[in-house]
């Protein structure tokens, strides 16, 4: 399923991904910093979680392969994020588009 959206990320990771993604365009459209996360999978293991990549307020990544933004991660499909540490009591606004 396709996603043409705006999610709001509070200190929870969420799930940015409709469905298994090969690639992805996404903007923080703040207040805070978060956190993205890749995965093999529908849902994350303690294992897969790391601090991930921090991208800052007014910052974005146009259309990227997982791959290329996960190279650690084998086969990676789904992407997460949370606000980054710091940042207790913030939410960020993320757009995310993905077929």
């Amino acid at each position: 399923m396709s996603r043409n959206i705006l999610i709001i990320v509070r200190l929870d990771w969420i799930e940015l991904t409709a469905n298994d993604v090969g690639a992805i365009t996404l903007s923080n459209h703040g207040p805070a910093v978060i956190n993205i996360m890749a995965t093999a999978g529908p849902a994350p293991t303690t294992d897969d979680i790391p601090t991930g990549i921090s991208i800052t307020d007014d910052t974005a990544i146009i259309s990227r392969t997982l791959i290329e933004l996960f190279p650690g991660v084998t086969t990676p499909t789904r992407l997460w994020a949370r606000v980054g540490p710091g940042s207790t009591g913030l939410t960020a606004s993320v757009f995310v588009s993905h077929g």
